[in-house]
């Protein structure tokens, strides 16, 4: 590492865990991942010192299931996507016959409807689990892209009251489409052929809810 680059942290980007990275004889840090593996190495740490200090803890008082939604897929036609169970589990990509392969991001859409605010109530959006990158759209508006959990969104600014648009654009995982180009024939993705069972899970699986508190 360069010369003044102060603490060095390693930092898992699913779990949100930090840990320091040690530095060898000759100044270098050393990983070992695993397939696929990801880490993000921080370099100094004054501008999380210098940070203002976080906010409390969000205390939910209610919440509010968002079950029903539709999926547009890039050639395909309109999915409602209704909950699986009385929990509001959302269906994996790989029991959807036209998203199991997808080429491209689906988009989700729901009409959430909102009281007025009342005094210092925060409104946070939860995806639950979600398998892919999720962009989240307030009203046509990008307000966040989520790789790792917790898939959550402070909508407190932006959340008058009244119907508002929800969308989440998910891009699932390559693997799949590979997949479905090797049963296609294309030898391109050829390899992929023997992994005709091994297909990853995808999409917005919920369950998706409203929190309202403080």
């Amino acid at each position: 590492l360069e010369d003044g680059c102060g603490r060095a942290t390693w930092l898992d980007p699913w779990s949100g865990e930090a840990t320091q990275a040690d530095l060898d004889e000759e100044g270098r840090v050393l990983l070992r991942l695993a397939a696929y593996g990801s880490s993000l190495l921080l370099c100094g740490t004054s501008a999380w010192d210098d940070a203002q200090a976080p906010r409390p803890p969000f205390q939910e008082n209610e919440r509010e299931l968002l079950r029903d939604w539709e999926l547009t897929l890039p050639g395909a036609e309109l999915l409602p996507i209704e909950a699986l169970d009385e929990e509001g589990r959302l269906p994996d990509w790989r029991d959807l016959e036209a998203a199991r392969y997808a080429a491209g991001p689906g988009s989700y859409t729901h009409l959430v409807t909102l009281p007025a605010p009342t005094g210092a109530q925060r409104r946070v959006i939860d995806l639950g689990a979600v398998e892919g990158l999720a962009e989240v759209l307030w009203d046509g508006k990008g307000i966040a892209t989520l790789l790792a959990p917790p898939f959550e969104i402070d909508i407190t600014a932006l959340a008058s009251g009244g119907e508002h648009l929800l969308e989440v654009v998910l891009t699932p995982p390559l693997r799949n489409r590979l997949i479905g180009l090797a049963l296609d024939g294309d030898p391109s993705a050829a390899q992929f052929d023997r992994r005709r069972d091994a297909l990853a899970p995808a999409g917005l699986l919920g369950p998706v809810y409203l929190r309202l508190g403080k």
